[in-house]
């Protein structure tokens, strides 16, 4: 958020960018006031609305190789994080239905995006456990 301050000292005129401002928003004695003690007058800028995406790069279909490549991604969890990154709630509500990943109804789509990461990398780490569960089973020594 852009923020601008500006320091009066007591008898400091007020620059002209800010006269029209504070003419308008302060009342003639508080004007004074300011003219004659000095102040600090501060802008700032804050918009609470977030660009949206370029709907075409969320044009992605949902069907099994997409699934296929993320599972055979899953052990990369950066490669999933940027493969998912841009899609919106709906897709990635898809992903997680056709994943069997239990997601809340009001999740973001930050959590949601961390839950398919968390799934996918999870098999992953399952599988070198049980894989190295079973050679310790063989060689025993």
């Amino acid at each position: 958020m852009p923020k601008f301050d500006l320091i009066l000292r007591p008898g400091e005129s007020i620059p002209e960018e800010f006269d029209a401002i504070l003419s308008k928003r302060l009342s003639p004695d508080y004007r004074k006031k300011l003219l004659k003690h000095g102040g600090l007058v501060r802008v700032s800028v804050a918009s609470p609305y977030v660009e949206r995406q370029n709907p075409a790069k969320a044009n992605v279909a949902i069907d099994d190789d997409f699934i296929a490549t993320l599972v055979s991604e899953g052990n990369s969890p950066n490669v999933v994080r940027e493969r998912v990154r841009t899609l919106p709630v709906k897709l990635l509500s898809e992903i997680c239905r056709r994943l069997q990943v239990p997601v809340r109804s009001g999740a973001s789509s930050r959590e949601i995006r961390e839950a398919i990461v968390q799934r996918l990398n999870s098999e992953h780490i399952w599988q070198r456990i049980a894989g190295s569960e079973a050679e310790k089973a063989r060689d025993p020594g």
